[in-house]
């Protein structure tokens, strides 16, 4: 039971990391097309997806996902399932 609320949230914070690093490249495109066309190259090189940080992000994520399942898979092994479905 512990592993697979801990597999859920593991999936859902991967996915959120992953929603995440596709807004922020659409929203990087979004802004390198908003630039006007006299910005200086360097400053328009700044805004770059970089795979290291799009990789520590989803990292992030992942570690937020464990965190965030381990109180409620460890909480769900104090009481047993019958007793769970009671107190809806």
């Amino acid at each position: 039971m512990v592993t697979l609320l801990l597999a859920e949230s593991v999936i859902q914070g991967l996915i959120g990391g992953l929603l995440g690093g596709f807004a922020a490249a659409i929203g990087l495109t979004i802004s390198e097309a908003a630039l006007p066309n006299e910005v200086p190259t360097g400053a328009a090189d700044d805004l770059l997806m970089i795979g290291g940080v799009l990789g520590s992000g989803l990292l992030l994520a992942l570690l937020g996902g464990i965190l965030a399942g381990l109180a409620p898979a460890l909480l769900s092994v104090r009481i047993s399932p019958a007793q769970a479905i009671r107190k809806l």
